[in-house]
């Protein structure tokens, strides 16, 4: 039985999901129950960085924005680092929040809520919810601005994958987001080793921290005795893969496949790049919403 007040578990026949609403709403962990399988990368007893969880929402922007400067309507904005010592801001304010109201909880739905909006430039809500369907959960991230002016708004959801020898992801996209050495989008390219590598189901082979835009919204995790079929709704229009160098955050390797609204640094550039690959301009009052469905599947 969960003890801690933070954590809610969901679970039905097939899966258990326990969520911290301490730490950004996040997914500490996701089980197969007849087989006792982990479908994402576990989290540690005790968190000290929402990046050991196995899975974070993002909002109300993904990716990092340079130096956190931007300009919006004439008016210049200045964020705070937020994962020292990295110089960028990174992910939005959703993540890193423990401020979350429970609206609706049953044993295989939970909604939760934040207006929570002080590590953003302007004020939105965010409503998460989990729903577990048979085999398959379902998260959906909605932002809803609050600003009395139209305001950029970017979502997505960022999940940890446990990565054996043998693991492959199958996805099909068009387009690379190119970046140097700060981690910034430089241009785009159509034909990359990179992207055929991702394309080629190779792409765990490279270390990679890019954006791939124009993607089929399917990707399929082969674990090798398990598929992970990821889902995302249309307006998560890129895709954000990364397996880090040396992982200093869990003892297990892991690799990131996260659907996301928008390119990083989108709020800088995006008028140089392809429609899908922009932020969402919403209008006050106004709602965007983003949609990811892990799917688990046996191999016999």
């Amino acid at each position: 039985m969960n003890t801690n007040r933070h954590h809610i578990t969901l679970d039905n026949d097939y899966l258990r999901m326990v969520i911290d609403i301490n730490h950004g709403a996040s997914i500490l962990s996701l089980l197969y129950l007849p087989t006792q399988t982990h479908i994402l990368r576990p989290s540690p007893t005790i968190i000290h960085d929402v990046r050991q969880t196995a899975c974070y929402p993002l909002a109300p922007v993904c990716g990092r924005i340079d130096h956190g400067r931007f300009f919006w309507q004439g008016q210049y904005y200045q964020l705070p680092a937020n994962i020292p010592p990295e110089p960028h801001y990174i992910h939005g304010h959703a993540w890193r929040t423990s401020q979350w109201d429970v609206i609706e909880h049953h044993h295989d739905l939970l909604v939760v809520l934040s207006r929570d909006d002080m590590g953003w430039a302007f004020p939105y809500q965010v409503e998460i919810q989990y729903q577990l369907h048979h085999t398959s959960i379902e998260a959906t991230i909605t932002v809803k601005n609050l600003d009395k002016f139209s305001t950029p708004v970017g979502i997505g959801f960022h999940p940890f994958f446990i990565k054996y020898p043998h693991s492959r992801i199958q996805t099909n996209a068009k387009k690379i987001m190119l970046v140097n050495d700060m981690m910034m989008p430089t241009g785009v390219m159509d034909d990359n080793d990179l992207l055929n590598a991702l394309n080629n189901e190779e792409i765990l082979s490279h270390h990679i921290d890019n954006c791939f835009s124009s993607w089929s919204r399917q990707a399929i995790i082969d674990q090798g005795n398990f598929i992970i079929t990821l889902n995302a709704s249309d307006n998560l229009s890129c895709l954000h893969c990364y397996t880090p160098i040396q992982d200093s955050f869990s003892s297990l390797n892991f690799f990131c496949v996260e659907p996301v609204s928008h390119m990083p640094n989108a709020i800088n550039i995006s008028d140089q790049y392809d429609e899908d690959a922009c932020m969402n301009i919403i209008a006050p009052n106004a709602e965007l919403s983003g949609k990811m469905q892990l799917c688990y599947q046996s191999i016999s």
